[in-house]
């Protein structure tokens, strides 16, 4: 009989431990998930505002050269098309990297859930900051 509490409380040690593990490790990974999160929400967006800029003096640009109004407009119209392709095209894969396991912790689906979101992250990290 003592070999048999002895036996189980060997095994229910092992699986205690395990789940302590699981949790541990899930915690890490959850916190890494969302600092690479981050760090590429933060990339994109520095990357759609140099594209923005770009853009802006392509079209300063075609206006200075007397370009057609209507070829300006058609240009205008195809880049903010692309642009707009490219940002949910970079939300969409963002999303696709998750692991299985974390696919349902992304707070955004869309470009401009996204920069709130990192809004959100600049207006937390400041509030930080002040408090220490």
């Amino acid at each position: 009989m003592f070999y048999l509490q002895l036996f189980l409380s060997f095994v229910l040690g092992l699986l205690a431990s395990r789940m302590f593990d699981t949790i541990q490790v899930n915690r890490h990974l959850l916190r890494m998930i969302r600092e690479a999160e981050r760090s590429c929400l933060i990339m994109l967006a520095t990357a759609a505002e140099s594209v923005a800029y770009i853009q802006s003096i392509k079209f300063s640009t075609m206006e200075q050269l007397g370009i057609e109004e209507n070829t300006i407009k058609l240009t205008k119209n195809v880049d903010e098309h692309n642009f707009s392709q490219w940002k949910q095209a970079a939300i969409n894969n963002l999303h696709s990297a998750y692991p299985d396991n974390f696919k349902n912790i992304a707070k955004y689906y869309s470009w401009k859930q996204a920069m709130n979101f990192l809004d959100g992250v600049y207006s937390q990290n400041r509030l930080d900051k002040k408090d220490k």
